[in-house]
């Protein structure tokens, strides 16, 4: 149980009513859940099978926040994890209100020789008492579905060096696949780093659906030696039949300090929409950034190592 306050102090702007609005509300929540597991075997492995079926209720009061801005919220892509967070929301500017029961179910695999999880598989929906009143927009309407998309996500690691991971939402009252995504990614063991991925998404914006995006992910992060690295990163829209981002860039490494530079090209996009890449007048921005550090001493161009993480899934520092 928890009470949420949000203060402000604005100055003087057309769009507030008045320079200190204020709001709180009051939440509560209950998580449970049960664990069986047993003993199995799949091709001569010894494993534990567990099933992990988990409730989750959420109650939030609702007040009108319409006076209040919004500098950096956003609505949270809906996922397998979605189902037990208590708000819907990024950011701090929406107290979110909320009356509903989460339910979900997981099966893992694990390895009773090495302790590993090598398979899991999850699938969940949240049901709505109430409608949610509370928008990001002051004009737009409530949500007013009686429950959410069902969300699945399936992981299997067949062994050290390969990882593959999928994530779907169905929606079962429209019957439609509103989004998906499937990813592979090998790490052979010399610090090297490769990823393969495709994404499916069919935007949600009020109570209408968006035209479907298709994308295609590549990334490497490939060392030459114990001092060089070659790094890149692709994201292929299959609409548009065109790159949406790449990044290309190179590191070296020495026992004192480290340098990496890249160049990066992306479509400069309204943040919360979904871009049309098809667009001739959707401008292309460039950027070409790098990095220093000295080791132990720290440096500048954080930002730089920032996108290697985002940009090649499960690349790590390599330590010399």
């Amino acid at each position: 149980v928890k009470y949420r306050q949000l203060n402000y102090d604005l100055s003087d702007g057309e769009f507030f009513t008045e320079n200190s609005p204020s709001t709180g509300t009051g939440l509560a929540s209950l998580d449970g859940g049960l664990y069986f597991d047993r003993h199995t075997s799949v091709g001569n492995k010894n494993l534990l099978q567990t099933l992990e079926p988990r409730l989750y209720y959420l109650y939030s009061d609702y007040e009108n926040q319409t006076d209040q801005p919004d500098f950096d919220s956003a609505e949270l892509t809906f996922t397998y994890n979605q189902l037990f967070r208590e708000t819907r929301f990024s950011g701090r500017d929406r107290l979110d209100d909320a009356n509903q029961l989460s339910l979900g179910l997981t099966s893992r695999f694990i390895s009773e020789d090495t302790g590993r999880e090598q398979f899991s598989a999850s699938i969940g929906q949240i049901f709505y008492f109430e409608d949610r009143e509370v928008r990001l927009s002051p004009i737009a309407p409530p949500l007013d579905q009686s429950g959410s998309e069902v969300a699945g996500e399936l992981t299997w690691d067949p062994n050290e060096r390969v990882s593959l991971r999928s994530n779907l939402q169905y929606d079962p009252y429209s019957g439609d696949m509103n989004a998906g995504n499937f990813s592979v990614n090998y790490k052979p063991g010399d610090g090297a780093v490769y990823n393969v991925g495709y994404s499916y998404r069919r935007p949600l914006t009020l109570t209408t659906l968006q035209e479907a995006t298709e994308q295609a992910h590549f990334s490497a992060y490939i060392p030459m030696g114990r001092t060089w690295a070659l790094f890149a990163a692709l994201n292929y829209s299959v609409e548009a039949q065109e790159s949406v981002e790449d990044m290309i860039g190179i590191e070296y490494d020495t026992c004192c300090w480290k340098f990496r530079l890249l160049h990066l090209r992306y479509f400069d996009t309204v943040p919360g929409q979904i871009p049309d890449f098809r667009d001739p007048e959707l401008e292309r921005e460039y950027s070409t950034q790098f990095q220093i550090v000295l080791k132990g001493m720290g440096g500048f161009g954080n930002r730089v190592e920032g996108l290697l993480e985002d940009m090649i899934r499960g690349f790590e520092e390599r330590e010399l």
